[in-house]
């Protein structure tokens, strides 16, 4: 299937993606260099988990990670529902064998990722508050590999405290080697080298 077909596949599994960013998600997983990691935190109803999933079946290996707590939020609802669906909807389509999950708080997941396992493509779209973003960016940022990418969902759209966060991460001197390349939709950070 083409990346549209996916969208269309995938499209009853829910979220916030539009097509315009699920395309663009879906492209920059394919142009990840492997062996590099690919992970996502903040999965949550999973469609745009199952994208990369769908992107990197032209992957010779599956190095994708979704990381989320999937259990009872601030606000008091509970998603583990929406990690059974996810896998079920990943099995249904055939996915189920290209990424793994990690359902944990993304600050943890981070502590323990191992530290040869060099990540090429990050993508945050967890909590949406300046905080949180903030600690998530921290948390992950010395798994990163040299040129890799960095993609904030909903900086720009309805969350100030996104704008706020990214504001602040553009202030820090260790990011000063990064540059924002693309802001429609996905906010795009990739190390200058």
């Amino acid at each position: 299937m083409n990346c549209d077909e996916w969208i269309q596949a995938l499209w009853p599994v829910g979220g916030s993606y539009i097509p315009y960013e699920a395309r663009r998600l879906y492209r920059l997983t394919q142009e990840t260099p492997e062996p590099l990691w690919i992970v996502e935190v903040g999965s949550y109803a999973g469609f745009s988990g199952l994208m990369m999933a769908a992107a990197s079946l032209e992957r010779e290996s599956s190095r994708l990670v979704l990381v989320d707590s999937w259990g009872v939020y601030p606000h008091g609802s509970s998603d583990l529902d929406h990690l059974v669906r996810l896998l079920g909807h990943a099995q249904s389509v055939g996915l189920h064998s290209r990424f793994s999950t990690m359902r944990m708080k993304s600050t943890e997941a981070a502590a323990v990722w191992p530290p040869e396992a060099k990540i090429g493509l990050l993508h945050i779209d967890a909590d949406h508050t300046q905080k949180a973003l903030l600690e998530d960016v921290e948390a992950w940022q010395r798994h990163l590999a040299p040129g890799a990418a960095l993609v904030l969902h909903d900086c720009y759209y309805f969350y100030d405290d996104m704008d706020l966060a990214v504001t602040e991460i553009r202030s820090r001197p260790e990011w000063s080697g990064w540059e924002i390349v693309e802001t429609q939709g996905l906010l795009r950070w990739k190390e200058t080298l």
